[in-house]
């Protein structure tokens, strides 16, 4: 087995997020101005810094990640990037955990850096974009159902709604699980 080899198999799930945050922080700032939907949410979260409401179509908190780095970085690219490139580095280690339930290890590693490196993922978790705290949320929620900690499940999915409101979707997968779950518990 080559050198090559037996370093990609021996890496671990911090690695994995490292080299992944590595890659993310070379192009935070690529391109240096709003794209896509980061053009409504910055000013969203700069109005959200004033105190205004605005792009209301969409619930606060996921804009206000947005704003948090913009307070702590500035208004520039990396202000608006950095706390979604937190969230996707959480999203990856959640959910290499709660692969870990169904999967060993190595293969829940795998399922880690598939999402991770994920065209779709990976450019989400890149920009100013709604969906990766939302993601994230969701993601928990569910591990903390599987963990029977209701209270945690409750709050993790209003957390991922109160992010983007398509999480509804993925709260009614989890009530539809639990409906199979006890179904099948009580037969």
């Amino acid at each position: 087995m080559s050198q090559l080899s037996k370093a990609i198999t021996s890496i671990t799930i911090s690695e994995l997020i490292l080299i992944w945050l590595a890659i993310h922080l070379l192009l935070i700032t690529q391109p240096n101005a709003p794209v896509f939907d980061e053009a409504y949410y910055t000013q969203a979260a700069r109005d959200l810094l004033k105190g205004v409401a605005s792009n209301i179509e969409h619930p606060f908190l996921g804009k206000a990640w947005g704003a948090l780095g913009m307070l702590i970085f500035g208004d520039n690219a990396f202000g608006w990037r950095i706390i979604i490139v937190l969230f996707g580095a959480f999203t990856l280690y959640t959910f290499y955990h709660l692969a870990r339930r169904y999967l060993p290890e190595r293969m829940a590693l795998l399922a880690a850096a598939y999402l991770g490196f994920d065209h779709l993922f990976f450019t989400h978790s890149s920009l100013f974009l709604l969906e990766i705290p939302a993601l994230f949320f969701a993601i928990l929620a569910f591990k903390y159902y599987l963990e029977r900690r209701i209270v945690l499940t409750a709050i993790s999915m209003g957390l991922s709604i109160l992010s983007k409101e398509t999480s509804l979707f993925l709260l009614f997968t989890l009530i539809l699980l639990h409906l199979v779950t006890t179904r099948r518990l009580s037969t």
